[in-house]
Order: C-alpha cells, then sequence, then structure tokens
C-alpha cells in the first residue's frame, strides 16, 4: 500500500554570517556529531553489499520524493546518519540498554526502529530535494542516491590518479561519502546564492532597509561594504528559505508494505550485538 504525503519541514543546515562577499565555503567535514559517532563505531556509510542483507534489497525502491526513487541503499545511507542521535534519544527518554533487539522494544509509545525510520525518510526527503535542486543548477547530472555513489567513485578514482601523478590536490586523496555530498550540498547552495545575490543587488532600497534592521550592519561607516554583506546574508536566507519550503511541499510517497516488513537490523547491516 503506498499514499502520497507532504514532508514536514525539515530545514536546512544554519550557516553563520561571514564577511567574504559570496566566497565559496568549504563545508567538507562539517557533518553533525551524530554523522561522527556513527562513523566512529565503524559504520563508513558507502553502499553495503548488493545482494543485501536479511530481509533487505538495496536496489529495492522504498519510496519517492517528488518522482524520484529512493532505494534501500540510500534510506541505509540516511538511517546511518541518525542513528546515534536516535540511540542517544531512546536511551536518554525510555532507559532502553543496548543490546540485540534494542530496535524492536516497545517503549509504549513506539519502537526505536520506528524512530529511526521515520527519521530516516525524513532525511531522505530533504537530501533528495537538494540534490534535485542541484540538478536544475547543473551542479550535478542525477538526484539519486546510486548516481551519488557513482560519483563519488568517479572523483575518488580521479583524485588517486592525480595524487600518484604529483599533482597538488585540494582536499583529501579520497573523499568520505559523507563528506562528498556534504560538498555538493555545499556547491549547489553557493551557487544558489550567487544567483539570489545578483538579482538582490540591483534593489539598493531593499538592500538599505534590510541593513536599517542589522544593528552590527548599521555601524558599518563603508557603505559598499555593509550592502555587500548585506547582499549575502539577505541571499543565504532567502534560499534557506525557498529550500525549507520545499522538503516542506515535496511529495513523497512512502511503500508502507516495505516499511511494515523490514527488520532494521538488516537495514543497518549491523554485524555486531551493539545498536549504536
Amino acid at each position: 500500500m503506498s499514499g502520497a504525503l507532504r514532508a514536514g519541514a525539515h530545514n536546512a543546515p544554519a550557516r553563520g554570517r561571514t564577511e567574504v562577499i559570496l566566497m565559496k565555503r568549504i563545508r567538507v567535514g562539517l557533518a553533525t556529531a551524530g554523522m561522527a559517532a556513527v562513523l566512529l563505531t565503524g559504520c563508513t556509510g558507502t553502499e553495503p553489499a548488493a545482494d543485501g542483507s536479511g530481509s533487505v534489497r538495496w536496489d529495492e525502491v522504498v519510496l519517492t520524493v517528488d518522482g524520484i526513487d529512493v532505494d534501500a541503499a540510500g534510506l541505509r545511507h540516511c538511517a546511518l546518519q541518525e542513528r546515534a542521535a536516535v540511540y542517544g534519544d531512546v536511551v536518554r527518554d525510555y532507559g532502553i540498554g543496548d543490546g540485540p533487539g534494542f530496535w524492536e522494544h516497545e517503549t509504549g509509545v513506539t519502537t526505536p526502529g520506528s524512530l529511526l525510520l521515520e527519521r530516516a525518510r525524513a532525511r531522505c526527503v530533504a537530501d533528495t530535494v537538494r540534490r534535485e535542486r542541484a540538478v536544475r543548477l547543473g551542479i550535478i547530472d542525477d538526484a539519486t542516491f546510486s548516481a551519488l555513489t557513482r560519483r563519488l567513485a568517479e572523483e575518488n578514482a580521479d583524485r588517486e590518479r592525480r595524487h600518484e601523478a604529483g599533482d597538488v590536490l585540494y582536499g583529501p586523496v579520497e573523499y568520505t561519502l559523507v563528506d562528498f555530498e556534504n560538498k555538493e550540498f555545499a556547491d549547489a547552495a553557493t551557487a544558489e546564492e550567487t544567483e539570489m545575490a545578483a538579482a538582490i543587488t540591483t534593489d539598493l532600497a531593499r538592500v538599505d532597509a534590510f541593513i536599517a534592521m542589522q544593528p552590527d550592519l548599521r555601524k558599518e561607516t563603508d557603505v559598499a561594504r555593509a550592502r555587500a554583506i548585506a547582499v549575502q546574508m539577505m541571499a543565504r536566507e532567502m534560499v534557506g528559505r525557498e529550500i525549507a519550503d520545499a522538503i516542506a511541499t515535496a511529495e513523497v510517497v512512502p511503500h508502507w508494505d516495505w516499511f511494515a516488513k523490514v527488520v532494521v537490523a538488516d537495514l543497518l547491516a549491523e554485524t555486531t550485538e551493539s545498536s549504536r
């Protein structure tokens, strides 16, 4: 059984102010603490073996987002990034200890596994929407998770070749999946903000009105500099709102039969008794 629904609001990551005008931000490695915890416990976030684990076939489509298929491998990638946070919340809120059967433990309200799947779906929706926007900008060629892993493999192969040839590389010789995904998101955000800023710059009255509401900018004696900073801030806010709205209004069609049957430990491809 499948049913369309609107995605809940899932805001784009907040970004701090910067006085460097339209400078391309380097966000590689800015994974959340939860992501880092997952990676440190041995989960690389890479795609598991093609034949699946237990109840999971990795190429099976488990939901669609604005018509774009999300397969089980893509859902697993999102679940791995949410796992540490869900684990911490469940232990704190319900006092459930780690061990076999952790994800199926009844809390009286839900199960840790159901909570993890809910958050993984929300992340998949947000990430798919952001990748589709990057496709429209020409930053990437395909919004699916399989295409992401293909691009990662191609990028790492090229960087390895250049490294062996003695070329100077900026960044790591080999990207992790999470770092490469963050880089693509950063490139897309920079492109969107640059385009938005170009439109804002022509409306000086609007820019000056924004400056009037910013105490720090009002103190700036260099008017041109204040306007340039204001344009960048406005562009970031506007792009952030657009992304959040696109995520909130995305048409999401989960394959509920699949979610009802999946074994979360199999989805995570856990090989130990630990759920962390």
